[in-house]
């Protein structure tokens, strides 16, 4: 899963037709791994998405639309590390 979001995101920012004068690709990625025991329960082997905070990606730019007018975008959102999915 995060292959293709990587692919996408490359595509995103290499297609011609979302070409902004400024681009800016960042976010953050937060999992854990490590063996986990509640109380009671057989200890087990985990990935764990969001430990410290919640991971995302975010896609932030600025377009000139001419007459000294500029357009800002901002495209946001939250990832589940541990089985690949969108919050």
């Amino acid at each position: 899963m995060i292959r293709f979001l990587l692919g996408a995101c490359a595509a995103l920012v290499f297609a011609s037709s979302a070409q902004a004068q400024s681009l800016q690709l960042l976010g953050l990625a937060d999992a854990s791994f490590g063996r986990f025991q509640s109380s009671g329960d057989a200890a087990a082997w985990k990935l764990n998405s969001g430990s410290m905070s919640r991971s995302f990606i975010a896609f932030r730019g600025i377009e000139d639309v001419g007459g000294g007018a500029k357009a800002k975008f901002a495209i946001e959102h939250y990832l589940r590390l541990d089985h690949g999915s969108f919050d």
